[in-house]
């Protein structure tokens, strides 16, 4: 409630904060037997095999995956089974790669263009 010390900016924060928290009360009243969504569990096995980039001796080298000081080498090719989160590691890696060679393709790009506009 107001007091009448209280700024406008209080007030509507304290009507803002009883809002958020009325709608809390009715999301969780409103469907109480939906599943909960599962927490993640990055020890889970999950099957994984490690992509073949080419036939030298250089591309057939384990692939070395560190998370939070744990680490292991996977040989490519060779169904393995490991934990969740060296599959998520790998997935994010891949998604940084893909991007750092958008970001590249794109700068090259805008550097072609503006030189054919000199």
């Amino acid at each position: 409630m107001a007091r009448k010390t209280d700024t406008p900016e209080e007030i509507q924060t304290e009507d803002l904060l009883a809002e958020i928290a009325r709608l809390k009360a009715k999301l969780a009243e409103k469907d109480p037997a939906a599943p909960t969504k599962s927490a993640y569990n990055g020890d889970e096995l999950v099957e994984y095999t490690a992509p073949i980039i080419g036939a030298g001796d250089q591309d057939m080298k384990p692939l070395f995956v560190g998370v939070n000081g744990e680490t292991i080498a996977i040989r490519p090719g060779v169904p393995v089974k490991i934990k969740r989160k060296f599959l998520d590691a790998l997935e994010h890696a891949n998604d940084q790669r893909i991007s750092a060679w958008n970001y590249m393709r794109q700068q090259q790009e805008a550097g072609r263009k503006a030189l054919s506009e000199m």
